[in-house]
C-alpha cells in the first residue's frame, strides 16, 4: 500500500482504535484481534460477524412490507448507536464539526474528495447546522455497513470514520435515497425508518449540508 492510500491507512488505524473503545459496549460489532502497522500501510485483523449487507440483501427483491421492517430495524440500530455512552478512549477536547471540516478541507487539497466537490468554503458559507449534544456516531452509517442474517440485523462494520459527534451526519447518510436497492425513493421508507429510530426527523436542509459534507470523504 502507497502514501497515495494514507488517508485509508489512517482510517483503518482509526477502526482498531474505535473497535477497541467498543469492546465493552452491548454493539453488535466486530472484535478487534490485531493491527499490523506501518508508516505507509496498515492491516487489520477482527472477528467475522453473520449475515451479508443490507444493500446486497436488498438488490435481490423484497417483499414491501419486509423491507420496511428491515428499515425500521435499520433505524432502530442507528438509534442504539447515538443511546450508547461514548467510551471515554473517543473523547477529544476539539468539536467535531471543527474537526470534520478541517479534515475536509485536508482531503479537498490533497485530491482524496470526491471529484467534482466543490471548495469547502462554498459548504461553510453556508448557513451551518444549529449545534446540537454530541453522540456516539458511525460516522459512515449505510446499508452498506449494516449486516443482515434472516431477516435481521446482526451486525454493525466498517468503523472507520466512528467518533463522538453530530448525529445528523448519520442520519443524513442512512436516508440517502439509493436506486439499485430500492430504498428511501417513497416516504414509507422514511417514516419506517424514523419510526424504528424513535427520534425527529432532521430537516431537508440538515440533510442536503450534511450529505454535502460527505462529498469530502
Amino acid at each position: 500500500m502507497s502514501n497515495e492510500n494514507a488517508p485509508f491507512v489512517d482510517w483503518l488505524k482509526h477502526e482498531a482504535h474505535v473497535l477497541q473503545a467498543l469492546e465493552k459496549t452491548n454493539l453488535p460489532v466486530p472484535r478487534f484481534i490485531a493491527l499490523d502497522e506501518q508508516p505507509a500501510a496498515a492491516s487489520l485483523l477482527m472477528t467475522a460477524l453473520p449475515g451479508e449487507p443490507l444493500s446486497q440483501y436488498l438488490c435481490r427483491g423484497v417483499a414491501k412490507a419486509m423491507r420496511l421492517n428491515l428499515l425500521a430495524q435499520f433505524g432502530r440500530t442507528l438509534a442504539a448507536i447515538h443511546q450508547t455512552t461514548p467510551p471515554a478512549q473517543l473523547h477529544v477536547d476539539q468539536p467535531w464539526l471543527d474537526r470534520i471540516l478541517a479534515e475536509a478541507r485536508n482531503n479537498l487539497q490533497q485530491g482524496y474528495a470526491e471529484p467534482g466537490a466543490p471548495p469547502i468554503d462554498d459548504l461553510v458559507a453556508a448557513p451551518l447546522p444549529s449545534p446540537i449534544p454530541e453522540v456516539l456516531i458511525h460516522g459512515d452509517y449505510t446499508i452498506d455497513n449494516v449486516l443482515v442474517d434472516d431477516h435481521h440485523i446482526t451486525g454493525i462494520i466498517d468503523w472507520g470514520r466512528g467518533d463522538i459527534g453530530d448525529r445528523r451526519y448519520d442520519l443524513a447518510l442512512a436516508t440517502r435515497p439509493q436506486g439499485p436497492e430500492a430504498v428511501f425513493l417513497e416516504e414509507a421508507d422514511f417514516s419506517a425508518f424514523y419510526t424504528g429510530y424513535g427520534g425527529e426527523r432532521i430537516t431537508q436542509n440538515e440533510y442536503k449540508w450534511f450529505y454535502g459534507l460527505y462529498d469530502y470523504f
